[in-house]
């Protein structure tokens, strides 16, 4: 009788230890998918942030920036076009917006209108 006991404990033990190798096993996969999934997801926001950086508005916030009406830090690029030009340079700003923002971006066509309405403005004040 007590060599049937020590039978099963040695098997409930064996069973428990081969359950939380597997267990175990289990958690490091699924922690390791979520490791590279999180790194996929932070890669793809580095690239969504990259976007419309090269944005032709730069070189328009630069000109005013040295003329003294810089955006302020909590200022949008929409109001603070509005606050020094007007809403001469909406189109642009929303352009940009659309650039740098929208996931699928401007087509070819777009982006090509956002260098030209950036390159007359600049044609204009000189």
């Amino acid at each position: 009788m007590q060599a049937e006991v020590d039978g099963y404990k040695l098997a409930l033990g064996i069973f428990l230890l081969l359950l939380s190798f597997y267990l175990g096993w289990l958690l490091y996969g699924i922690k390791r998918q979520h490791r590279s999934a999180g790194f996929s997801e932070t890669r793809r926001e580095i690239e969504l942030n990259r976007a419309g950086l090269d944005s032709e508005l730069y070189r328009v916030e630069q000109y005013f920036q040295e003329q003294g009406q810089a955006r302020n830090e909590s200022e949008s690029i929409l109001n603070w076009a509005r606050r020094v030009q007007g809403t001469e340079l909406e189109d642009i700003a929303l352009l940009h917006y659309r650039y740098r923002f929208d996931p699928p971006g401007l087509s070819k066509d777009q982006r090509q209108a956002l260098r030209s309405k950036v390159n007359k403005w600049f044609a204009k004040i000189k």
